[in-house]
């Protein structure tokens, strides 16, 4: 660790990834498994537990980390793509932590799934010969090209750098806008027109409008349009008073089908245009933090063995929930006018087609949505008495009731042996947010 540079802070990052490697790795002790296969083969007899060791790391690697296009100066259109950094720990199976020291103070620990290693690069010329964190440039034959000159011997006994895959998951954030709310609902039992016939979702809302679908696709857009008046998410605006750039909006349309393949329902979901956004003023921060996979598996495994309850729930409209720190104005949602002239009772007094939209809660395709939806979940649960744990900032506590909640981002396990406790806290939930109650958990996103 000091031959990295690493700062003592910082050691317990690696600690923590020293430790990992330990639990996976084979030792005599016990007939050659590694410690975390004898313990899962005990409480998981009869399965394949050996070890995932494809997304391991060596510990105070050089990484460059990409730096996503929305925190690009759009000015920049040559500026770095990416960051130096050292590798310390991995959280979950795809999730690395990494120290940049050229960022300041507080803000040197970057998580990202978009890292490139160079494991058998030990010097750590990449974080000290510069003060851009430009992405080190490739040889064609891989070796990355230092801003130090090197001697011939050095350069012969420098190895190639392993370049690992760039994995798509983007810091945890969600960005499709179909999984979530639930809007319009029709049962198949009112459309036996339109069982067996094929239906093309349309793309805008002047394909859905004059398509053989109409009045479905009509229904579910004034459908949505009525859920989100009745949330507030928006107020209205002349447009000199807006003080950023109103942002458009579109409508995402979706068929929904049953298990037997039969139309279930048409929906129709209000999206912002979210690359519009600009990092610092439209949204500041984007993470979502997610169950880490150890932690729970380790409390189903503990679950299993003292044989609590585990009940499962899901947030409808979980990105609707949060409120947003930032202003963000949106134009005027396409239908909303047609919307008013049907229901004149929800037009707002002095409304105009030439108003813009102040947003007052969140709406999916907002970057910021799944950060904000996580706040807004940790104040209620902790209005609750839950605590976050400190390991997991994800899982939730409640020290009187011994009940466990783990959130993976809009999905709930609720654990613990105390049945009443937990039938109480799934209805007080259900009566602060849209859920849906799925009985006892048979599937678990994470």
């Amino acid at each position: 660790m000091e031959s990295e540079r690493i700062p003592i802070e910082l050691w317990p990052l690696v600690l923590e990834d020293m430790v990992r490697k330990t639990n996976v790795t084979a030792t005599r002790a016990i007939d050659g498994l590694t410690p975390m296969e004898s313990f899962l083969n005990e409480a998981l007899p009869g399965q394949d537990n050996k070890p995932d060791l494809s997304g391991e790391r060596i510990c105070g690697s050089q990484v460059t980390i990409h730096i996503p296009q929305e925190r690009r100066l759009r000015s920049h259109k040559f500026g770095p793509r990416g960051e130096a950094g050292i590798y310390l720990c991995m959280e979950g199976s795809q999730i690395y932590t990494c120290w940049v020291p050229s960022r300041r103070k507080g803000h040197q620990i970057v998580r990202s799934a978009n890292v490139k290693f160079y494991e058998k690069v030990r010097e750590t010329e990449l974080l000290t010969e510069t003060e851009h964190d430009v992405e080190p440039e490739i040889r064609k034959n891989g070796a990355p090209i230092s801003s130090r000159p090197q001697s011939v011997t050095e350069q012969t006994k420098t190895p190639s750098p392993q370049r690992s895959e760039v994995n798509n998951l983007q810091h945890a954030e969600v960005h499709n806008p179909q999984h979530g709310q639930t809007t319009t609902s029709m049962t198949s039992a009112k459309l036996p027109d339109l069982r067996k016939e094929v239906i093309t979702e349309p793309k805008t809302m002047t394909e859905a409008l004059q398509g053989p679908q109409r009045e479905h696709w009509l229904r579910a857009i004034h459908s949505e349009l009525r859920s989100l008046l009745t949330k507030g998410t928006w107020r209205m605006l002349d447009r000199n008073q807006a003080h950023n750039r109103p942002l458009t909006v579109k409508s995402v349309f979706k068929v929904k089908k049953n298990e037997d393949g039969n139309l279930d329902k048409f929906k129709a979901r209000l999206v912002v245009r979210g690359f519009e956004k600009q990092f610092g003023f439209d949204y500041n921060q984007t993470f979502a933090s997610v169950a880490k996979a150890a932690t729970w598996r380790i409390l189903l495994t503990v679950a299993a063995c003292l044989d609590w309850e585990i009940e499962q729930m899901d947030v409808s409209t979980a990105f609707l929930e949060g409120d947003l720190d930032e202003e963000v104005f949106i134009e005027m949602p396409e239908g909303l006018v047609e919307y008013f002239d049907q229901h004149p009772e929800d037009r707002p007094p002095g409304f105009s087609t030439e108003k813009i939209c102040k947003l007052i809660k969140s709406l999916y395709g907002l970057k910021q949505a799944p950060r904000q939806w996580q706040k807004k979940l940790k104040e209620t649960l902790e209005s609750l008495d839950f605590r976050q744990v400190t390991s997991d900032t994800a899982v939730y506590h409640n020290p009187t009731t011994g009940v466990i909640i783990i959130t993976y981002v809009d999905d709930f396990l609720i654990m613990g042996s105390n049945k009443e406790a937990i039938q109480g806290y799934k209805a007080r939930l259900g009566e602060i947010f849209i859920m849906t109650d799925l009985g006892p958990a048979s599937h678990f996103l994470g």
